[in-house]
């Protein structure tokens, strides 16, 4: 098999809310229920999909009764230097004398032409994407009904009036938008604008808004506010103001979930010209060999508004770099003849790529890791510098599945050799004894003769430690069934190469409008002539409804006495009401032939809320089962992971003990010294203030559960999300821990966070960096979850 180069990768986060620019009539699929927001302000209250609304009364006693002319949040000033200031309503009534946009729900975007480039942060734009949910994007659409600002989430590169979950029940609720030149008595008077109203939009109580924004081509944006009516005691959150790219950058004119006055105005104005560097990506990473060397792609805008600029390049790092061209052999020049390579004269908004080698010492151990820190200063302002971070490290033991811009791969690190195989598929990946690998797949099947339906199957692949395919076995079709859909989540193997797969199944009938869904097991025996794929339900709900039960969190153990153990988390659903009931956990246990042992059993059955549910087989026999809980009984707990063992018949050995508070994202692991490693995500602050998300983990004892180390936390090298993002597990060949998740890395993208762990203690041993992120090539990474990282053992 062809090998790839091993340099990575560059991640673009899709959300489940994006849509294409295309259509204005995309629709956004309904997500399943959320898990629950942490550490809301008193009166705030999270609805059963997960949208965030106040009540009169309780926010006006904690001082969010909006101030003249609003409640602003922050400072008045953005590190860019846009800055806001209230201003007299100039009203302009684009319902009367504008064009109706195609815009009739919120998740809806239409595209509008500007007759001029609008400066927006340190880009032009001449055309902006229209949102029903109350604000304005550039490039990439992203559909979100609620968010605060700025963010790294998506969406970004935003200009938000006003953004909450709009509804257009009105008859009367449109998007209008306009352009023309500014004839008012203002400073922009002569101006070319565009301006778009959302007209008579409302709220799930009823509430009307109307309001606009209007961009001006000097960059200057105005936003005003008509009529914000309150016809409840209770409204859905939302918020205003404008975002950059990056999502790190941004300006408030709203403070989230606080009331917006009536015939009010904010305008926010762009900073003096001034000379300014952009680079994309501020802070990049990877993993390398010791003697060997790592490239990373850096790219520079000249974003000021002076003129032509040249920008200087130096580096401070432990280890030697090296400077090229984008074409990786031309080593930079110092064109301006002032004694430091340079970008060459960069003339406005345009770009400049150049490579940085970083060269790593022989004979480092694993986990050695150096900061080049790149700094570009301009010629035109010799105080105008940016930075970016190149943190390398020397790899450790593990592998990762991927889907990317050059298709499906499997990288293999590790201290002496980092190598990039293709691969059939990027998802789980698990390695055997022997050192090969198995992943299985959902593919998508003509489930008739011209191929305008589809069904689901599950493939099973097959593949050696060097990358040479072994076999690739379709394993069940479903009957070619087009009212099939299937989701994978999770798979165990046993030694002797007998794998089982855990999924759910959701089965429609479109002429009665119904559905369900069901846990299956599917156990797959890849012994020559015997049975190779066997189906077991177990939720065993036979009764199509108008609604179904909803499942998550599915995760499965193959244990030491040949047993399977499933775990997954179960959102009950009352018919007659037509809501899911609170979360609850749910296990079963199977024997490897596929008989049931324990049917379907509730292992959290005191009220409240209880879901993240991961199941591991214990060495010494039995399994452990985690999940994160919050006991109504027990507010002041909080959301609390717990942590339990049980026989492999579900019989209790060790009772759920809390560990430490949690948010979501649950996985776990035991190490071969025995000791168990879960992580988790946290978030911190509230919705009003600073708030943010962390990953977090400990180390527990194999036979009490009880924490062996302390609970660390994991702090990103720049930036901070709101949400947390799904955790991946391994242990390398020292037997320590390696530990992954995805996460925004600040400049529109995602990146994979890498950090490795001490299994002895629960140190640190590699500190927190981005893996994959600058590299001489881009991959654009995908889906990446939980199964997606095993262990790199040489056979």
């Amino acid at each position: 098999m062809k090998r790839a180069r091993p340099v990575l990768f560059m991640l673009i986060f899709s959300l489940s809310f994006f849509l294409t620019p295309i259509s204005a009539q995309a629709q956004v699929e309904t997500p399943p229920p959320p898990t629950p927001a942490a550490d809301l302000p008193e009166g705030v209250s999270q609805d059963e999909e997960g949208l965030l609304y106040a009540q009169e009364g309780v926010l006006t006693a904690q001082g969010q009764e909006p101030a003249a002319p609003q409640a602003a949040y922050g400072p008045a000033t953005d590190k860019f230097g846009n800055k806001r200031k209230a201003v007299p309503v100039q009203w302009l009534d684009v319902k009367t004398n504008g064009t109706p946009l195609s815009i009739n729900n919120g998740v809806q975007f239409e595209n509008v032409s500007l007759a001029f480039d609008f400066p927006f942060y340190d880009s032009l734009y001449n055309q902006l994407s229209v949102g029903g949910f109350g604000y304005i994007e550039f490039g990439k659409l992203y559909s979100s009904s609620q968010g605060v600002l700025p963010d790294v989430d998506q969406p970004n590169l935003l200009i938000a009036p006003f953004w909450f979950p709009a509804q257009y029940s009105d008859p009367q609720a449109r998007v209008y938008t306009m352009s023309g030149t500014w004839d008012r008595a203002t400073p922009e008077n002569g101006l070319k604008y565009t301006a778009v109203e959302w007209h008579r939009v409302q709220d799930r109580y009823g509430n009307n808004y109307t309001y606009e924004a209007v961009l001006f081509e000097n960059g200057t944006i105005l936003f005003q506010y008509a009529d914000m009516l309150l016809n409840a005691n209770s409204w859905y959150c939302g918020t205003a103001g404008i975002e950059n790219a990056s999502g790190e950058i941004g300006l408030n004119t709203l403070r989230f979930c606080s009331l917006q006055k009536s015939n009010t105005a904010w305008k926010i104005t762009r900073p003096k010209p001034s000379a300014r560097i952009h680079i994309i990506k501020p802070y990049q990473g990877g993993l390398a060999s010791a003697g060997g060397s790592l490239t990373y792609r850096i790219e520079v805008k000249n974003a000021g508004d002076l003129g032509p600029d040249t920008f200087d390049i130096t580096a401070s790092s432990k280890w030697p770099v090296t400077f090229f061209k984008n074409d990786g052999v031309t080593p930079l020049e110092d064109t301006d003849a002032d004694g430091k390579v340079d970008t060459g004269s960069l003339e406005l908004n345009e770009a400049f790529v150049f490579l940085a080698q970083v060269n790593v010492p022989a004979g480092l151990l694993p986990g050695k890791a150096v900061t080049s820190l790149i700094t570009l200063r301009s010629s035109l302002n010799r105080s105008k510098t940016a930075k970016t971070a190149l943190t390398t490290a020397v790899s450790n033991h593990f592998s990762l599945a991927f889907d990317g811009d050059h298709f499906s791969q499997i990288y293999q690190a590790a201290p002496d050799q980092q190598s990039l195989y293709n691969a059939s598929i990027g998802s789980n990946v698990y390695q055997l004894t022997d050192g090969s690998y198995i992943q299985v797949e959902n593919f998508w099947k003509c489930a008739d003769i011209d191929c305008n339906q589809y069904a689901p199957s599950f493939e099973y692949i097959h593949t050696g430690h060097d990358g040479t395919p072994i076999t690739r076995q379709l394993l069940t079709d479903f009957n070619l069934d087009p009212n099939t859909s299937v989701a994978i989540g999770s798979v165990a193997s046993f030694p002797g190469g007998r794998f089982g797969i855990l999924y759910q199944k959701y089965e429609s009938d479109p002429g009665a409008g119904t559905s369900r869904k069901n846990v299956f097991l599917g156990i797959v025996n890849p012994t020559p002539g015997e049975t190779l794929w066997t189906e077991i339900s177990l939720t065993g709900d036979d009764q199509f409804h108008t609604g179904s039960h909803g499942f998550s969190y599915l995760s499965l153990a193959a244990t030491a006495d040949n047993r399977f153990v499933a775990a997954w988390t179960r959102w009950e659903r009352d018919f007659d009401a037509n809501y899911n009931l609170s979360p609850v956990v749910w296990a079963a246990s199977v024997a490897a032939d596929g008989q049931i042992v324990t049917p379907a059993t509730a292992l959290t059955p005191e009220p409240g809320s209880h879901y993240s549910s991961v199941v591991i087989p214990l060495q010494a026999g039995g399994v452990a089962i985690h999940w994160i809980g919050y006991h109504q009984a027990k507010p002041s707990w909080g959301y609390q992971v717990y942590a339990s063992a049980w026989d492999t018949s579900l019989n209790p050995l060790v009772a759920p003990r809390k560990i430490a508070k949690a948010d979501g994202y649950l996985n776990a692991l035991q190490l071969p010294n025995g000791k168990i490693m879960v992580a988790w995500y946290r978030t911190f602050g509230n919705w009003f203030t600073k708030y943010y998300a962390r990953q977090q983990y400990t180390l527990l004892k194999p036979d009490t559960l009880a924490r062996a180390s302390g609970v660390r936390t994991l702090k990103k090298p720049f930036s901070e999300e709101r949400y947390g993002s799904t955790t991946a597990l391994t242990y390398d060949a020292a037997g320590d821990g390696v530990l992954i998740w995805r996460a925004n890395s600040g400049d529109g993208f995602s990146d994979l966070f890498y950090t490795r762990i001490s299994a002895r203690n629960g140190a640190v041993l590699t500190k927190t960096m981005p893996i994959a992120a600058g590299m001489d090539t881009y991959n654009v990474w995908r889906n990446f979850g939980p199964n997606n990282l095993t262990t790199n053992l040489v056979p």
